[in-house]
């Protein structure tokens, strides 16, 4: 794990505030997984960390995390893992939400609004409010692609 993200995990706030030029940085969260510092202060649950990751200036929340074997996005995190509507809330009013990026689908062929239906459904009228769509292949049953001619 990325030093700057185990400081983020352990809430060691000082030491996050002297390497906070990395907000932005796609860094180790382990041997395999990557992640953004936005995500890792959610996993930490701590509201300390999380509101100091959130009033940097410099943030961006629509960071897309593609790895080898994963693509994901902290819209994804937050519907998946139900993370409290009040932080979904900042987030999502950020001034760097994409909605392009809102609606990316991940590695398992899901977009945010798919996952909060299924794990966090307070999340869905906000989600929709900010353009987030369903993808048309998620659900029961075979479905032919809307976009492509019969």
């Amino acid at each position: 794990m990325h030093p700057f993200m185990k400081h983020i995990m352990q809430g060691d706030v000082e030491k996050v505030r002297k390497d906070i030029h990395l907000i932005n940085t796609i860094l180790p969260m382990g041997k395999y997984a990557r992640s953004t510092p936005l995500i890792a202060a959610l996993a930490s649950e701590n509201r300390e960390m999380i509101d100091l990751i959130l009033e940097c200036p410099t943030l961006q929340v629509s960071t897309e995390i593609i790895t080898s074997d994963e693509r994901s996005t902290v819209f994804h995190v937050m519907a998946m893992y139900t993370v409290p509507i009040d932080i979904c809330r900042r987030i999502l009013n950020h001034p760097t939400l994409d909605t392009k990026v809102l609606n990316i689908i991940d590695h398992d062929d899901y977009r945010p609004l798919d996952l909060a239906l299924e794990y966090h459904p307070d999340l869905v009228p906000f989600l929709k409010t900010k353009g987030a769509m369903k993808y048309w292949r998620v659900g029961p049953g075979f479905k032919p692609n809307p976009n492509e001619p019969m």
